[in-house]
């Protein structure tokens, strides 16, 4: 896994191999964590099971999910011919439908996905629009290999959550927050490489904490650091990572609820940082994600966003009939 930084590596590879992919991720949650938003904009599919089955016929596409107190009250996925979606090799822009990302008149980036009524009414209007607060950039080029781009992981973001149902107005919520933003690409299927996936992060008042590790990849990474407001992304030394409390979920999956993180922190002190993954907001047959808590030597330090992926499952065919409806439907539950 390479590992690369900021704006210049926020743009689209073209990388055409079987079962290649790239993403870019947003997210961003409330600071009482009552209200979160992750988007997600493909060019490549991973989980898509149109795609694991013909995995040369790419297409594009988008996922949202929105969550309140933990559990996810809308969801939506939609997938567009590769043909009638735009993708910079120059910006961070990328088009299709009426969903996308795109530089405003005022210099802040914008994320937006907005769905078409389904059947019984329901729409999702979303959009988190950040500071454009870009890391540090690196310097090296990219390696066409599996690679990780943490573009904007501590950028001041507006929230806007727009939620229908029957055409009549359920949800209008606006919160500013700390949004996070990377980018995710491989020349070849993610199943190829990787097996577990974990990944995960934290804004507190001074920094932002972020994990990614693939234990049992081909080319196993791990990597702990954090981000300041200057756009100075910094690796912690010596890390250590722990994976306890496993739980078997419904769908027969292995989940550690907790992953422990120990090293020696930018400042240079011995830092243990745990990472809870208590609220489980999104359940698959290969994937959950979570509202995590945080402690940082025993102290709760904030609420964040984290994820397990058993990447491997998708090499297998019987998984594909359950991917097959939560991504293609729109769906919306929500209680005052």
């Amino acid at each position: 896994m390479q590992l690369l930084t900021g704006r210049r590596h926020d743009v689209i590879h073209n990388l055409d191999g079987e079962g290649a992919y790239e993403w870019l991720y947003v997210d961003a949650l409330s600071d009482d964590a009552e209200w979160g938003v992750v988007m997600i904009l493909f060019r490549g599919m991973p989980m898509s099971p149109s795609y694991l089955e013909r995995p040369t016929d790419m297409s594009a596409g988008c996922a949202l999910s929105v969550y309140h107190r933990g559990t996810r009250v809308a969801f939506a996925f939609t997938g567009y011919p590769l043909a009638n979606a735009v993708f910079s090799e120059e910006h961070p822009h990328v088009s299709m439908g009426s969903a996308g990302c795109r530089t405003l008149d005022d210099g802040r980036w914008q994320c937006s996905i907005q769905t078409l009524p389904t059947r019984i009414g329901r729409t999702a209007n979303v959009q988190i629009t950040l500071d454009a607060q870009w890391a540090a950039p690196s310097n090296e080029p990219y390696q066409r290999s599996n690679a990780w781009v943490l573009a904007a992981p501590r950028s001041k973001a507006q929230v806007t959550i727009l939620l229908g149902e029957g055409g009549q107005p359920k949800v209008e919520k606006e919160f500013e927050a700390l949004a996070y933003h990377d980018h995710n690409m491989g020349p070849q299927a993610m199943q190829r490489h990787f097996h577990h996936w974990y990944w995960g992060r934290v804004q507190t008042s001074e920094k932002t904490l972020i994990y990614l590790a693939t234990p049992g990849a081909s080319e196993e990474f791990s990597w702990f650091g954090e981000a300041d407001d200057r756009g100075q992304v910094v690796a912690w030394t010596n890390v250590t990572f722990a994976y306890k409390q496993p739980r078997l979920s419904f769908m027969g999956l292995w989940c550690n609820r907790t992953v422990v993180i120990s090293g020696t922190n930018a400042q240079g002190q011995q830092d243990v940082v745990e990472c809870h993954n208590k609220r489980v907001c999104e359940n698959g047959p290969f994937y959950q994600r979570y509202i995590s808590q945080w402690k940082s030597n025993g102290k709760f330090i904030g609420s964040g966003m984290s994820e397990y992926m058993n990447v491997c499952r998708l090499r297998s065919a019987w998984i594909r009939p359950f991917l097959r409806l939560p991504w293609t439907m729109f769906s919306m539950s929500y209680k005052r």
